[in-house]
């Protein structure tokens, strides 16, 4: 056999079974969730070595807080529709660029005057994200209904790990 035809065989017999190797260590590392695992490594890596970074202090948190639950004679589990609308429109009169919450409406509530109150406050002020959740991988999507969905501008990812008592 020609000498440079047994070197082109040699080459791709070693350039296939490096390719085999490679790829089955990669299906591996998958499996086991390493590369996962390196990603979250250099993501914390990218962060600490670029250092802190000042903050544009255009980004306010609107929290509810107990008192503020109480006064509101909020039920724990529950938020009154109708209050959530009166939120969002009195953010939208202080013009506020974009309006994300952390709920998800997947079920109607009780008094359909409140729903049509909120879907309708969060069409007229046409700047809200609503969140969507995944509770067990592999399950589908839980996300608000379409009535609210419809005037939204997006939507975000709440991750919810499962207990042993429920959400």
């Amino acid at each position: 056999m020609n000498p440079q035809k047994k070197l082109f065989l040699h080459h791709l017999i070693l350039s296939l079974l490096f390719s085999i190797i490679f790829i089955v260590v990669v299906i591996v590392s998958y499996q086991q969730h390493l590369l996962e695992k390196a990603d979250f490594i250099l993501y914390d890596l990218h962060f600490k070595w670029r250092g802190p970074q000042s903050t544009s202090g255009k980004t306010v948190l609107i929290l509810m807080d107990q008192k503020s639950a109480s006064e509101l004679e909020r039920k724990k589990g529950a938020w009154s529709r109708s209050q959530m609308a009166a939120a969002l429109e009195n953010l939208c009169k202080a013009d506020t660029e974009i309006i994300g919450l952390d709920l998800v409406f997947f079920a109607p509530s009780q008094n359909q005057k409140e729903d049509a109150a909120l879907a309708k406050a969060i069409e007229s002020c046409g700047n809200v994200v609503l969140s969507k959740f995944v509770a067990v991988e592999g399950r589908r999507e839980v996300t608000s209904l379409s009535m609210f969905q419809e005037g939204m501008i997006g939507d975000g990812l709440l991750i919810c790990f499962p207990t042993e008592t429920g959400f």
